[in-house]
């Protein structure tokens, strides 16, 4: 509530954001559902559970979306989608967060700050996670994207910041993110 003021403006824009851990995309049915759900967005924030596993695998979703994206667009492969993506890792409150040193973008807007937290958070899900497919995906088929981490519960900490229990972790960040992508703020 407090940022928002600061970055209204005239234009707006259709962000959609699914829940690729609560989606499952492996049947031809659901995939149809969920890419025209999202096919008149104009900016993406694929939320990633890290505890979610088997069929609502995140890169099924997200290789459907590409897929039927460039069908739809008869855009091959060697070009990529000019919508921008955020891959937002959810559910940090249930361990260390891998930000806690740095501090939140509350407020205001930092594109180096971003560039470093994303390749931080894309690192983790590369390396630790294991989710490479969901990196590599993402990297190839989007002209922009970035890496989040939030938690719409509480954290502990945001750099020297202490947050209370039921305080939202970082959610503004991927937003400020995808307004920056179309210069709105």
């Amino acid at each position: 509530k407090s940022w928002l003021p600061q970055f209204v403006t005239e234009k707006a824009l259709l962000v959609k954001c699914p829940d690729l851990s609560g989606e499952s995309c492996r049947s031809m049915e659901a995939m149809y559902h969920f890419t025209e759900y999202c096919s008149d967005a104009v900016g993406i924030l694929f939320l990633v559970d890290p505890f979610c596993e088997g069929e609502y695998d995140a890169s099924a979703g997200i290789n459907g979306f590409v897929c039927a994206q460039r069908n739809r667009l008869n855009m091959s492969a060697e070009y990529k989608l000019k919508q921008p993506v955020a891959i937002v890792l959810t559910k940090v409150e249930d361990e260390r967060s891998i930000l806690d040193d740095f501090p939140c973008q509350i407020g205001n807007y930092a594109a180096e700050l971003n560039k470093e937290t994303s390749r931080m958070v894309e690192m983790y899900l590369d390396v630790e996670y294991g989710a490479s497919n969901v990196v590599a995906l993402t990297k190839h088929n989007f002209q922009q994207c970035s890496f989040f981490e939030i938690s719409t519960h509480s954290h502990a900490s945001c750099g020297s910041e202490t947050r209370y229990q039921y305080s939202p972790y970082r959610i503004e960040e991927p937003l400020l993110w995808m307004a920056k992508s179309f210069s709105l703020i």
